[in-house]
C-alpha cells in the first residue's frame, strides 16, 4: 500500500468513532475555523484509492465514476442544505495533470463554499465515523494523520439512535445500539493504545460542558490556531427553506441552529425501563468503566442468559459487519439506500 504523495503544508486528520457521540458537531465546529475544511462523511478518500493512488491526470473513467459517486452523494446526504454541490471552483478537467491527493483535495474544497479565501487552508479534516474501522490502512497511506476519536455515554447513545428518524427507521432494538457502541469503542481503545499520541479522544459531555477548554486541546492537537469564535459556527450554515425536508433533516437542522448546550446529558435518565437499562449495562458497562461511565443496574445470572439469548441474532450482524471492513459495500449499503429512499420521497 503506498502513501498519498501531498504537499507538506496541508495536512489530513480524522474524526472518527460512533456516530451521534458529537461528531457532526465536531466537524461545523471545525469547518467554521478559517484555516480547515471539514467533510461530512464524504468517503471518496478510500473510496477511489484503490482504483486511483497512483493517477497522474484526470480520466474520462475517473470522472464517469465521480459523476456518479456525486449523484448518489447529493441524493443521500442529508446535510446538503449545508453545501452548494454546484460549486464548480473546484472542478475536474478532463487530461488535467494532477496526483491522487491533489483530486480528493478537489472534493474537499467542495464543501468550502464559506471560505473567502482556500489559500488560508492548511488542514482537512475529514469526519467518518465508519472510517474508525479502517485507521491502519488510514495511517499507512496518511503517515502524518491524526484521529480526534468521539465517544458518549452509551445510555445517551442507545437513546439517540431509538428516537432518531432515520431514513431507515425499522426501530431496531436497544441491544443492537448498545452492540454498535460496545464494538465501536473496542476499537476506540485499540486505536488508541496502538497510536498514543496521534489519537485523542473526546467525550461528549466534555466537549459540550467545558467548550472552550475543550476546544483549545482540539485545536493544539491538530496544530491550529485556536479561536474561540468558531463556536459559534450556526451563522456560518446556509439553510434552505424546503418545506418537504425529511423529519429528521429538520430535527437536526433545529439542533444545529443551537448554542452548544448541555440539555440532554442524562435525558436517558427515566426513559428505560429497569431491564432496558440492564440490557445495555450488560453489553457497555464494563468498557463504558474505562472511560469514566459507570453502569447504573446489577444483572443476575438468568437476565445475563436472557439478553445474550434476545441479543445474539443482532451480535452476529454488527459482528459481520466490523469483520467485512469493505469500504464500497459500506458506501452503497449505506449511502446508496439512502439515495434511493430520499428519491422516493420526492416522487410521492
Amino acid at each position: 500500500m503506498n502513501s498519498i504523495d501531498k504537499p507538506n503544508n496541508i495536512k489530513i486528520h480524522f474524526i472518527i468513532g460512533s456516530g451521534r457521540s458529537g461528531t457532526t458537531l465536531l466537524f461545523h465546529i471545525l469547518n467554521n475555523h478559517k484555516n480547515c475544511v471539514s467533510s461530512p462523511e464524504f468517503k471518496h478518500l478510500l473510496l477511489f484509492y484503490e482504483k486511483y493512488h497512483d493517477m497522474k491526470e484526470v480520466t474520462a473513467e475517473l470522472l464517469k465514476d465521480v459523476e456518479q459517486f456525486g449523484t448518489i452523494m447529493k441524493d443521500a446526504d442529508d446535510m446538503s442544505d449545508y453545501y452548494d454541490y454546484s460549486n464548480s471552483k473546484f472542478s475536474l478537467t478532463l487530461g488535467e495533470k494532477i496526483n491522487y491527493f491533489e483530486f480528493c483535495k478537489r472534493v474537499y474544497y467542495i464543501l468550502a463554499n464559506n471560505k473567502e479565501n482556500t489559500d488560508e487552508i492548511t488542514t482537512i479534516i475529514d469526519k467518518n465515523p465508519n472510517y474508525t474501522l479502517y485507521v491502519d490502512k488510514l495511517n499507512t497511506i496518511l503517515p502524518d494523520a491524526k484521529f480526534l476519536c468521539a465517544i458518549r455515554d452509551y445510555r445517551s447513545y442507545v437513546l439517540s439512535n431509538i428516537q432518531s428518524k432515520g431514513y431507515n427507521a425499522k426501530h431496531l432494538p436497544i441491544q443492537y445500539h448498545a452492540l454498535v457502541w460496545m464494538f465501536y469503542n473496542k476499537l476506540v481503545l485499540k486505536i488508541k493504545n496502538k497510536y498514543f499520541d496521534k489519537v485523542k479522544i473526546i467525550k461528549y459531555e466534555t466537549l459540550v460542558s467545558e467548550k472552550e477548554a475543550s476546544l483549545k486541546e482540539i485545536c493544539y492537537f491538530f496544530n491550529i490556531e485556536y479561536d474561540l469564535t468558531i463556536l459559534n459556527f450556526q451563522s456560518s450554515i446556509k439553510q434552505n427553506d424546503d418545506k418537504q425536508r425529511h423529519e429528521r433533516i429538520t430535527n437536526k437542522m433545529n439542533a444545529l441552529s443551537k448554542p452548544i448546550n448541555t440539555d440532554r446529558l442524562e435525558s436517558w435518565k427515566g426513559v428505560f425501563t429497569n431491564f432496558q437499562l440492564k440490557v445495555i449495562d450488560f453489553w457497555c458497562g464494563n468498557l463504558g468503566s474505562e472511560f469514566g461511565y459507570k453502569a447504573s443496574t446489577k444483572i443476575s445470572l438468568f437476565e445475563s442468559i436472557a439478553i445474550l439469548l434476545i441479543s445474539f441474532p443482532y451480535y452476529i450482524r454488527v459482528w459481520t459487519y466490523f469483520k467485512l471492513k469493505s469500504v464500497h459495500l459500506d458506501f452503497y449499503l449505506n449511502e446508496g439506500r439512502r439515495a434511493k429512499y430520499f428519491n422516493s420521497l420526492k416522487k410521492k
